[in-house]
């Protein structure tokens, strides 16, 4: 996704996933990682990381997904949970049932009803956070 391609009122009405052709790495539900785990391709987590990630592109932590460290991407969609940080240096979009037990950073922000934040929501530019109701399929 070429962020300087598109505008930031694109940015405000795209969803990030309509952008991330696919995820070239992705962590399955049974599978637990202990340490940091570092990508510089998008990268999807259904399973549990214990430490950071640190992604380049594209990171998604998919409905099954637990992070228990600070988060650290691009672009950044949350469906799981997250007991730490997250810091999106483009866009954050926070889906229905997500849980952050941490502070959370970016330019543009868009929150799902039924997520839950326990911490601070820090934008980088003045904007205002998007509230949403999810109509997409499960």
């Amino acid at each position: 996704m070429d962020k300087q391609a598109l505008t930031k009122k694109q940015l405000l009405k795209r969803r990030v996933l309509d952008d991330i052709k696919r995820f070239e790495t992705v962590l399955g539900a049974e599978t637990t990682i202990e340490g940091t785990f570092k990508s510089n391709v998008s990268s999807a987590i259904n399973g549990r990381v214990l430490g950071d990630c640190i992604v380049k592109k594209g990171f998604m932590l998919g409905e099954t997904g637990y992070c228990s460290g600070n988060i650290v991407a691009e672009f950044v969609i949350i469906a799981g949970t997250v007991d730490g940080d997250v810091l999106a240096s483009v866009k954050l979009e926070i889906l229905h049932g997500a849980q952050i037990r941490g502070n959370i950073q970016a330019p543009i922000v868009a929150i799902a009803e039924g997520a839950v934040i326990k911490g601070e929501i820090k934008m980088s530019q003045v904007a205002s956070v998007t509230r949403f109701v999810e109509k997409r399929k499960r």
